[in-house]
């Protein structure tokens, strides 16, 4: 059987952490599995991890911009043992670490747009989809029309958006270098392919990011029957019925 390492923060039980529980529900019978976890990790993530009897060791981690960097130095050996290494969320900054380590084949899930925009929405100004590429001048005025239509609805004074336009003025440069730091090309290059959610997802990505023919293949989250992390479900008709469940948080750009 391949030998599958997986990086999964597990800091919450979010939409992407509960699609990889029931991903590692399906593949534990087919693969050797082996999860990393960062050491804050959500205690009930880590008791699906054990009741799904799979084997995962606990690193520290710290964010930059949203995105957990783990400390991998004490797990060199696990991806020696690797055939594939799974990026299941977000935790792709450890690429280029992993790859100097070994050139084991890299595979990162996609469930939303950090790699495409310091602000994962992809919502420019939460108006529109953006379908450019990031630039200085595009994410400051994204911020700065995002407050526009704060104020438009009512949410905060005129006043207040005028503070915050100015404010973006400075904000707005340091997340876009912030963001180029972390999303660099050296990044990019030590993903070897990507697995994206939707097929808008991979659209997106395929637009604007500059993968250089790397495969973007679309795999739909998995559901394991019975239900076990959808809460409060009434339905009507009986469990046995087709049942559609969107698991997506509070980003709507996700097709």
């Amino acid at each position: 059987m391949r030998n599958i390492s997986v990086l999964v923060h597990g800091l919450g039980l979010g939409g992407a952490q509960v699609s990889t529980l029931e991903f590692l529900e399906l593949l534990r019978s087919e693969v050797n599995l082996r999860v990393i976890v960062c050491k804050n990790a959500n205690e009930e993530f880590l008791r699906e991890l054990q009741r799904l009897n799979i084997k995962y060791r606990i690193v520290s981690c710290y964010m930059t911009l949203g995105m957990p960097n783990m400390n991998i130095s004490i797990i060199e050996d696990w991806f020696k043992w690797s055939d594939v290494v799974w990026i299941s969320d977000i935790e792709f900054s450890i690429a280029p670490k992993i790859k100097r380590i070994r050139e084991v084949p890299i595979v990162a899930h996609l469930h939303s747009y950090p790699l495409l925009c310091p602000w994962w929405g992809l919502l420019y100004g939460m108006r529109e989809v953006c379908y450019r590429g990031c630039s200085l001048y595009r994410i400051v005025r994204c911020k700065q029309v995002f407050n526009e239509e704060l104020s438009r609805l009512g949410i905060i004074s005129g006043f207040r958006e005028s503070v915050y336009q100015a404010l973006d003025l400075v904000k707005g440069p340091l997340d876009y270098f912030r963001w180029r730091r972390v999303v660099n090309r050296d990044l990019i290059d030590s993903i070897d392919g990507f697995i994206a959610v939707s097929n808008f997802v991979k659209r997106v990505h395929e637009i604007l990011l500059p993968v250089e023919g790397k495969p973007i293949e679309v795999v739909y989250n998995p559901v394991t029957y019975p239900l076990k992390y959808v809460r409060d479900v009434k339905p009507k008709e009986n469990l046995e019925e087709n049942l559609i469940v969107y698991a997506s948080g509070s980003n709507p750009v996700k097709g």
